[in-house]
């Protein structure tokens, strides 16, 4: 092999494994990217998830306050009816 050849080889491999390396950096790189991309969302979801379940939470507390309106007002309208008949 001559000298010309061997370094043509050489210069080819320092190449491939310069560009490997370029490759695998940008892998590297782009996992890092879609990971924090995938945090962010993941953080998101949770913020969403707690907001419903605080809206969840005020909606049983809403419903629990007209059912006690509820039983107020049928005590109210049956002293009402019995003020009513005793006249």
């Amino acid at each position: 092999m001559t000298l010309a050849a061997t370094l043509s080889i050489v210069g080819l491999c320092i190449s491939a494994t310069a560009i490997g390396v370029t490759i695998y950096n940008a892998k590297k790189k782009e996992i890092k990217d879609d990971n924090g991309q995938m945090t962010t969302l993941v953080v998101g979801v949770e913020t969403i998830k707690d907001g419903i379940s605080e809206i969840k939470r005020d909606i049983r507390d809403t419903r629990e306050e007209m059912k006690s309106f509820d039983r107020r007002l049928t005590v109210v309208e049956t002293q009402m009816q019995n003020v009513i008949s005793n006249k």
